[in-house]
């Protein structure tokens, strides 16, 4: 099977949920780190979406009966060009709905505020304050994991709100990832970090901290 097929077939059973629990994780990290293989999944997405969309409005639906051959020669016609503007319509749809990453390993927009992140064993959680717009980054060491790629996840009152795989540490020994701030609600976090690379991957390396917004800034 080449890759594309395998790609495809690998789409279609992700969407339908036939993946085992270790096979979803293998894809989800693909799509981390592939921007083609995302691509890809948007594409299938848009199609079924569009395809139930004509369906539900009845274009695959059998006639009941023709009338004329004129009649039939305008439908067939101009059948596919509205489908091709519902399709466009839905896949617009689509696109607006679909969910942004909250981490990324690029900024992509300024970085407003750099959050070190130094485990302290005893002491109180560090409260860190969070700018209205822009991007914050987040630096933390790895401490005793050593890996090739790290899976690093963010979690707020104990509940994931994403992750992402990042490279091997910096010159610093640091990983940094970034998130939206306005996407950041204020409230106790924790970022784990753990081997992506390494089998078994090991208890994860923990930093809590508790995020609140600039005075004078809107609340989320």
């Amino acid at each position: 099977m080449s890759d594309v097929a395998y790609d495809v077939e690998q789409i279609r059973k992700y969407l339908q949920g036939r993946l085992s629990e270790e096979e979803e994780i293998l894809f989800q990290d693909r799509l981390a780190r592939d921007p083609l293989l995302v691509r890809e999944l948007e594409q299938s997405l848009r199609m079924r979406q569009g395809l139930r969309q004509l369906q539900a409005e009845g274009y695959f639906a059998r006639p009941v009966r023709r009338t004329t051959d004129a009649y039939a020669q305008s439908l067939l016609r101009w059948l596919p060009l509205a489908a091709a503007a519902v399709i466009a319509v839905v896949c617009l749809d689509v696109w607006r709905e679909a969910p942004q990453p909250l981490l990324t390993t690029a900024a992509g927009a300024p970085v407003e505020q750099t959050f070190n992140l130094i485990p302290m064993r005893g002491a109180d959680d560090d409260t860190l304050s969070l700018p209205a717009h822009g991007n914050v980054e987040f630096r933390a060491r790895p401490q005793t994991l050593i890996a090739t790629s790290y899976r690093i996840t963010l979690l707020r009152d104990g509940k994931r709100l994403d992750s992402v795989v990042v490279a091997a540490a910096d010159t610093e020994q640091y990983l940094d990832v970034f998130a939206d701030s306005a996407r950041l609600a204020p409230g106790r976090y924790l970022l784990q970090i753990e081997s992506a690379s390494a089998e078994p991957p090991g208890p994860p390396v923990t930093y809590s901290f508790t995020l609140q917004r600039h005075e004078g800034a809107p609340a989320r």
